[in-house]
Formats: structure tokens, sequence, C-alpha cells
């Protein structure tokens, strides 16, 4: 499995696994699998949600796995001249990047500059009642730290999807996924609201993704009915 984000290729072992094959629907929930028009043969491209169901079912990297690439990756950047990048992809509980890169704070062994941001992506389907307490366990706020490695926000929150399925007003690419395509909104605007009121009661910032207009709007609708109740402006 090949993943790009947004979009994943998969071979026929992977496809098989998770049960994808010729009688599987095209349009999956909050997500496409693209079939071969001659066949009706899955062809392995994979957008958003049968995406997320593949990475679900692989094998999760231990704590060792995640210190040695974290080891590799630092010697990547610094070859290449990078000194400071975002971590996007903490999720938890429990939130082991975050932990980790501690742990290597205190042993002197960070080589380039740590933010980390805290990706969100289980409270896509969490009750709302429940995000409050869940976004309280990162224990940290947005700035928290130093230099060498600091708390960022929570995001990036992917509200919608990337070239083919971004979030729009108007239809569009109606030949490949049918009529009234709009593309693929990947939050709820409740639970959307009940993130960003929980971010802002817990002094965490907020990184969102928007690539179309519709999920733009639902964005800055978001924030500016947060900020009414806690301004959130520096």
């Amino acid at each position: 499995v090949n993943v790009a984000f947004h979009r994943a290729a998969a071979n026929s072992n992977a496809l098989e696994a998770l049960g994808i094959g010729p009688e599987t629907p095209e349009n999956w929930g909050t997500g496409w699998v693209f079939k071969d028009p001659a066949t009706g043969e899955p062809n392995g491209h994979l957008l958003e949600a049968p995406m997320f169901a593949m990475m679900g079912a692989e094998r999760q990297e231990t704590t060792e796995e995640i210190l040695d690439g974290i080891d590799r990756v630092q010697e990547l950047f610094l070859r290449h001249g990078i000194t400071s990048v975002i971590d996007q992809g903490d999720v938890g509980p429990p939130f082991r990047n975050f932990q980790l890169l501690q742990a290597l704070w205190q042993q002197g062994k960070l080589k380039v500059r740590w933010r980390v941001n805290h990706i969100g992506f289980e409270m896509a389907d969490m009750p709302v009642e429940a995000i409050h307490d869940h976004l309280g366990t990162l224990r940290v706020r947005s700035g928290f730290g130093d230099p060498w490695l600091r708390m960022g926000a929570v995001g990036e929150l992917v509200l919608d999807g990337f070239i083919e399925d971004a979030w729009d007003r108007q239809p569009y690419a109606e030949d490949v996924f049918g009529e009234g395509w709009c593309g693929i909104a990947l939050y709820k605007p409740d639970t959307v609201m009940a993130i960003c009121r929980a971010a802002a009661a817990h002094g965490l910032q907020m990184n969102v993704h928007c690539n179309g207009d519709a999920a733009l709007d639902l964005a800055l609708d978001t924030m500016e009915k947060i900020h009414a109740e806690t301004p959130i402006t520096g």
C-alpha cells in the first residue's frame, strides 16, 4: 500500500484483505473506490474513506520503529538543509509522537526543531459531547515547549479532500463521479464546532485544511461563532 494522503494505491492482496472487489460500490461513504471501466474490477486507487480503512488495517509501528524513523528522518532533513519541521501526524490518545520527542529532547537527541500538531482524525466519528474531554488529554497548550520542541495546533483538521474531492458549492467532475458531485465533506458541522470550541477552551490553536469553497465557508462560519464565545485572536 502506498498512501499519499487523501488517496492510496493498493495492490490486489491489500484490496482482498479489506474485502474490496467487483461487487464493492464505487461510492464508499465519504470516499471512492476507483474501478477499471472495462472490467469493473477495482484498480487499486482509493480515495478518502477506503484509504483510511486501509491505513487502520495496517500494522502499527512499535515505539522502537518510531524512534528509529525519527533518527533517520532528522539526518535526512539536515542533509537537505532543513532545520525546522512540523509533525502533522500525532494521533491518540495516547499521543505518542509528542511524548517520544519529549524523551529525545531530554536526552539531547533532537537535531532539528519540531512543532507537533494533533491531526485529530479520531474525532471525526466521535460523539460531540466526548470531544472536550478528549482534547483535554493532550494536557498541553499551543506554544508549550522551547525552540527545539513546541506544541502546535489541533489539525490539520481535514474538512474536505484534495483535487478530486474538494468540497465545493457547485458540482464538478460529474463525468467521473456522477451527477451532483460536489466533493467530499469529511467532518459534520456539529463535529467541527465541537472540536473548535474544545480547542479554544483548552488553549489550542486550530490548523484547518480547506480546498473547496464549501469547506472554507464551514471553517470561517465556525471560527466566527467560536470567536464570539471565546476570543481566539492574539
